[in-house]
């Protein structure tokens, strides 16, 4: 155990095995930390500014600006290519601390679908840990996967993942902080617009939310090689310590897709209900993938 705060706690597991992992962390609802897990993949190896801008220069994405979003304010979005976005973060780089202060950060390459919009690069995954998640995921897992990159000082604002799935985390290259919270405490950080909360973890304000004194956050810092579970419902909040590559997959289990179609709250997105009427589907009727995914794709870009 690395941390705990009344009863919530998160594990540091070396050398985790698939067996122990599903039976003790997954299927209890435990997060855990599996730190050089993955530090020996092509991913950890190669990927960089550098080598991005050589292999995937033209590939066009949205960024966006998740750390000026509120309640009230939707994340600015902005469409980039690749060679143009590694030339603005190695200009943000290069300025001093009060040179930063006054010029905008750039925006988030968060939740893009990298193996789908470049496929070359599932080459660099050959240590990808398939026996962690379900069969049903597991042919052809790139499909699943959502990227991310971001400059130093990023934030993702409190939220959960929007199909309340389990999330397998993978940090790249640089260092994440996450603070996170059980699903019980959703009730203490003021939801809004589904999966986001009002409440800021490095900055929470008492006299707005008097109700986040009863919550029980967590503070992980994510290392480069190292593998995050956040189970199902769990709320996090990510700063980008440094210079950052990430990816995740996203994935349920029976009893996680049960749970999330019968126990989520009735303000649920309808299309919150039909992504995992379809997953069910797969894990639970023994629809293949095959079938499932053509149906499931769009949620790739949904999730933003």
């Amino acid at each position: 155990m690395i941390n705990r705060n009344n009863g919530f706690e998160i594990f540091c597991e070396p050398g985790l095995d698939p067996e122990t992992f599903k039976n003790e962390f997954l299927n209890k609802y435990r997060p855990v930390i599996i730190p050089n897990a993955f530090s020996d993949s092509g991913a950890c190896r190669k990927w960089s500014l550098d080598y991005f801008a050589e292999q995937i220069p033209d590939m066009k994405f949205i960024a966006k600006h998740l750390d000026i979003m509120d309640q009230n304010t939707a994340a600015k979005m902005e469409e980039w290519e690749m060679g143009q976005y590694i030339s603005a973060l190695n200009q943000y780089a290069s300025l001093n601390e009060q040179e930063r202060k006054s010029t905008p950060r750039p925006p988030y390459c968060h939740d893009i679908p990298l193996f789908k919009l470049k496929p070359q690069l599932i080459a660099d995954m050959e240590s990808f840990p398939t026996a962690f998640i379900p069969e049903f995921y597991q042919k052809n897992w790139w499909d699943y996967i959502q990227f991310f990159m971001s400059p130093k000082g990023s934030v993702t604002p409190l939220h959960f993942d929007s199909l309340c799935t389990h999330n397998l985390f993978f940090q790249v290259r640089g260092t994440k902080l996450f603070t996170i919270y059980p699903m019980e405490d959703w009730k203490h950080c003021y939801r809004y617009n589904w999966k986001w909360f009002e409440v800021d973890p490095e900055n929470p304000d008492l006299d707005l939310h008097p109700e986040y004194t009863h919550a029980s956050p967590i503070q992980v810092t994510v290392n480069s090689g190292d593998i995050l579970l956040l189970p199902s419902g769990t709320m996090h909040h990510v700063r980008s310590l440094e210079e950052s590559f990430s990816f995740n997959i996203d994935f349920h289990t029976p009893e996680s897709v049960t749970r999330a179609l019968c126990d989520l709250p009735a303000d649920q997105p309808k299309e919150v209900y039909y992504y995992n009427s379809l997953i069910a589907l797969g894990l639970k009727a023994d629809i293949p993938p095959e079938i499932v995914y053509p149906r499931y794709e769009n949620y790739l870009f949904y999730t933003g």
